[in-house]
């Protein structure tokens, strides 16, 4: 695989033309708002304004070069598709690991948490309306937080180092937030507070 060819770039393991029906209801709402006079004005801008929003969304991520999409359907796309994911995998990325704690770069500044320091650890989806996201909110002591995505170098070792330091974690917890598709499946993954789940997202998310 050449790693040059994906550097500076997302990849989207799908073949995107199978993403061109998220834009037949904008379609539609474009076809209906011009063709009826059923809507006020400002229902009609309203829906061209937000539908063609969408549409352009969803054409920024289907033919910006800063995007690659993977058909692994194919057999040279599921080639490349484990490639990319064992060498991903094996990254330790942004992070560099010490007995009490990580150092951990973000916006190339790097920045040193000790696993004391976590008070509770949330995950959840994004949904980026082509795809979803696996996210994760850290919170620390003294109201600090760090907020990491899947799409970082080096997501997967953090996961595993995460469930090594922390034996109470669910080891599947990053597997089970993929089902149900499309839906937030927000999970307390960890907690070294006293307080319940619900306690914690209101004081976090509220």
């Amino acid at each position: 695989m050449n790693k040059h060819k994906f550097e500076g770039k997302r990849v989207f393991w799908s073949n995107k033309w199978d993403k061109i029906w998220l834009l037949i209801i904008p379609v539609i709402f474009l076809i209906d708002i011009f063709t009826s006079d059923k809507y006020s004005s400002f229902w009609f801008w309203f829906i061209l304004i937000a539908v063609s929003a969408f549409v352009i969304y969803v054409l920024y991520h289907l033919f910006n070069p800063r995007f690659v999409w993977i058909d692994t359907n194919t057999k040279e796309g599921k080639r490349i598709k484990e490639e990319a994911f064992e060498l991903r995998y094996n990254d330790t990325g942004l992070f560099e690991y010490v007995d009490n704690g990580f150092h951990f770069t973000d916006k190339d500044e790097k920045n040193f948490v000790a696993w004391t320091d976590i008070e509770a650890i949330f995950a959840y989806k994004r949904d980026l309306m082509v795809v979803d996201e696996l996210n994760m909110d850290i919170f620390l002591k003294k109201n600090k937080k760090i907020w990491l995505t899947e799409e970082m170098d080096g997501w997967y070792q953090f996961v595993l180092k995460l469930k090594e330091v922390f034996p109470g974690i669910d080891k599947e917890f990053d597997v089970n937030l993929i089902f149900p598709p499309f839906e937030t499946n927000l999970t307390l993954v960890y907690n070294a507070t006293d307080k319940s789940q619900s306690e914690l997202i209101n004081q976090y998310f509220d």
